[in-house]
């Protein structure tokens, strides 16, 4: 009996030991800015500025793989760094600079659109996550699928 007394006093204080009030908590700010880790706020953030951010193929015909090649420019002062670019559904692939694009530079991300299994109006997306501010960007291509024989 006086174990189990023992291990839920044990449990209880582990349980409460965790919870606190998260004002010393780290944030992704850390990991993802360095520089912030003083808790000053700083303007030397990498920053991806697009040209555009969505692109419609317009009418494609269904089996057909359409490519567009979102360009950006990296205004901030800090190397950019595009960690992963997940898309919406396997039928779009996205490629992008896998290199860091240093400020002042260009950069890319290119999305492949396979409409092989798709029909009527198609809208995807792919969200670029990079060490940027913002974090992470939604990028957004669309077509309207048709069979050959219309």
């Amino acid at each position: 009996m006086k174990a189990v007394f023992s291990i839920l006093f044990f449990a209880t204080v582990l349980f409460f030991s965790g919870c606190g009030d998260g004002k010393n908590a780290i944030t992704t700010d850390l990991i993802v800015v360095p520089a912030t880790a003083s808790g000053k706020s700083t303007d030397k953030y990498p920053v991806m500025e697009f040209e555009k951010t969505s692109h419609d193929f317009g009418q494609i015909i269904r089996g057909e793989r359409v490519s567009y090649r979102f360009k950006f420019k990296n205004i901030g002062k800090l190397p950019l760094i595009i960690s992963d670019v997940p898309s919406s559904c396997g039928c779009t692939v996205p490629e992008f600079s896998k290199l860091p694009v240093s400020p002042g530079e260009e950069g890319y991300v290119m999305v492949t659109f396979n409409s092989q299994t798709e029909s009527g109006y198609r809208a995807k997306t792919v969200t670029v996550i990079s060490n940027g501010q913002p974090r992470s960007q939604t990028l957004t291509i669309s077509a309207n699928v048709v069979s050959a024989n219309q």
